[in-house]
């Protein structure tokens, strides 16, 4: 059976199917990525044991969490986890209050969009401007959002990302809609999916709650998660109008440990093979040429891979060492020809900067087999088939550096108890070291980024003030960025 390429129709059918099928639980709505003050606090809990659901899947889904809130009977006299505690609870009681329409206006302005994005939102234009409605009842849960851009880096002035519907279907959200992601512990990079491009429109199905199996020799398994989604790509491409297929489990078999297993892929489009049965093949990984399959039944373009985040038993449970290996090939019916990503994050609380802070070191490499002599360039988010690689409008689905690149870095952030937020970030990267253009770097580049943000409260939303600085070592200058941004509500 042929699979429609009409993705306005596979939107309508699962939005209705939702409707029909719904259940009784509370359709609550998720936290986008973007957000690194709340995601410092819920990483916090987390550590702390108060958030037992896994934490490195955006959308995070605010169910569970507010099951772990409910549950809680002591607080832990850390006053960093009191004061998070305190602000995840006001974020979710703000969040999912039921059938109560909210309007939302946001505006940005910026001398120059972001080159290297991280899990923080940035403006991703000069200037954006946009206005949306969202409500959240018992079953059912919507945002439609219109944003207005200025000199669109991808010639599109009007977007609608951000917008979904969504229904309860027993424990699993369905929603149908333009949603960032971002999988995986880093905050530099995700290897595999991060909100360094546009969101890609599609329809989805993600775990709401993240109880733990029931089922003997599955309980070890812990509190786990879900999500299934599919996309589809941009009609102006080598292969006009791909799908992106993704799958993600993550799990918590300790109360310190959380790993998460991902898989994305694009296939279908143009004159590609788009039934069942390549679905099928692309699924049970019989996609390598010459072995299982020939060029013109080949599925698509697979990557594949693992990611953690372990709190280190030191230093009062205060560490974490996170990592993420993804494989651009496949050898052996495992992933092959990884690029990867390592990280180590430190927690605390400072008197004297009256509020609690993290810090985390981070290092990524976009090459393939990056660890061998001689290193695979030119291979990362690359296909012989789609040619335009693996990315969305023109950015990196993965990585922001694109690939063959290098990246190590620390992040300061500082949640104040007076509800202000800093953050500093220093990076040394090495862009594209293959030498061959990619949408980042037409050659080899290497650059310092500086970058500092505040966020603090403005009426009845939050301001976020940017000021980044990229220093290339070939001469041509320095790249100085500076952006205001706020997002409220009425």
């Amino acid at each position: 059976m042929q699979i429609t390429n009409q993705l306005g129709r596979l939107t309508a059918a699962c939005a209705l199917g939702g409707w029909l099928l719904l259940s009784q639980a509370l359709a609550a709505p998720w936290i986008d990525p973007g957000d690194p003050r709340l995601r410092q606090d819920l990483e916090l809990l987390a550590d702390a044991g108060i958030v037992t659901v896994p934490v490195t899947t955006w959308p995070l889904a605010w169910a569970g969490i507010g099951e772990d809130l409910d549950n809680l009977d002591s607080v832990p006299a850390r006053a960093d986890v009191q004061a998070a505690l305190l602000r995840v609870r006001r974020a979710y009681s703000d969040a999912t209050e039921a059938s109560l329409v909210k309007l939302e206006l946001a505006a940005a302005i910026s001398t120059e969009p972001r080159k290297l994005r991280t899990f923080s939102a940035s403006p991703r234009e000069k200037g954006e401007l946009s206005a949306g409605i969202s409500w959240t009842g018992l079953r059912f849960s919507y945002r439609l959002r219109a944003t207005g851009v200025s000199d669109p880096s991808d010639d599109l002035i009007a977007r609608a990302d951000g917008s979904y519907v969504g229904a309860v279907i027993g424990n699993y959200m369905i929603t149908a809609g333009q949603l960032d992601r971002w999988w995986g512990p880093g905050w530099h990079n995700s290897m595999i999916l991060s909100s360094n491009a546009r969101p890609v429109p599609g329809v989805s199905v993600q775990r709401n709650f993240s109880d733990a199996p029931t089922i003997p020799g599955l309980r070890w398994i812990g509190p786990w998660t879900l999500t299934a989604l599919l996309g589809q790509l941009e009609h102006d491409r080598e292969v006009p109008d791909a799908w992106l297929f993704g799958l993600r489990v993550n799990f918590r078999p300790r109360t310190d440990l959380e790993i998460g297993i991902s898989r994305t892929a694009q296939w279908c489009g143009g004159d590609r093979p788009c039934d069942l049965a390549t679905f099928a093949d692309l699924l049970l990984g019989r996609d390598n040429r010459g072995e299982s399959t020939n060029l013109s039944e080949e599925p698509g373009n697979q990557l594949a891979g693992v990611d953690w985040r372990w709190r280190l038993p030191v230093g009062g449970q205060r560490w974490n060492w996170y990592g993420q290996f993804i494989g651009e090939d496949e050898a052996g019916g495992l992933p092959s020809r990884f690029v990867a990503l390592s990280g180590l994050s430190w927690t605390g609380y400072s008197e004297l900067l009256g509020g609690g802070w993290s810090s985390q070191l981070e290092w990524a490499d976009s090459a393939a087999e990056f660890y061998k002599d001689p290193v695979r360039y030119d291979y990362a988010y690359e296909h012989f088939i789609y040619r335009d690689g693996y990315r969305y409008r023109s950015r990196s689905l993965g990585a922001s550096m694109d690939n063959d690149g290098r990246m190590i870095g620390i992040n300061l952030m500082l949640n104040a108890d007076n509800g202000q937020h800093w953050q500093a970030l220093v990076r040394r990267v090495d862009l594209n070291r293959g030498g061959d253009p990619n949408p980042v770097a037409a050659n080899s580049r290497d650059l310092w980024n500086i970058e500092l943000a505040h966020l603090r409260a403005l009426g009845s939303g939050k301001m976020a003030l940017e000021l980044g600085i990229d220093r290339f070592d070939d001469g041509n200058g320095d790249d100085v960025r500076i952006s205001a941004s706020w997002r409220g509500g009425l």
